[in-house]
């Protein structure tokens, strides 16, 4: 059976960024522009620059050549499931959770 364009995203994706944490909108913008996204995603240069970087801070590079007007910040703690987060996360716009699972 031939894949929907959402599955083909989030099969390129799913172990750099929690697709589930994206809204309908960014992901309908990542749909529009899925053929950038796979090219950019499976680039020589891509892989070259990103082997063995700490992923947080590849994603924050990215973003910021994307947007130079963006403010990322990172943030690199051991989170377990009963850590509270909201006090990380409660004046931010928009949150990428690249956390390994398991927790």
């Amino acid at each position: 059976m031939k894949k929907t364009r959402f599955e083909i995203l989030y099969e390129a994706l799913k172990d750099i960024v929690d697709m589930g944490r994206f809204s309908p909108a960014i992901i309908k913008i990542m749909l529009d522009n899925l053929e950038s996204i796979l090219v950019w995603i499976e680039s020589k240069e891509f892989k070259e620059k990103y082997i063995n970087a700490n992923k947080t801070v590849a994603l924050k590079k990215e973003l910021e050549k994307i947007n130079k007007n963006i403010k990322v910040e990172i943030i690199q703690e051991s989170m377990k499931p009963e850590t509270k987060i909201e006090n990380l996360i409660k004046s931010v716009d928009f949150v990428v959770n690249t956390m390994d699972e398991p927790y």
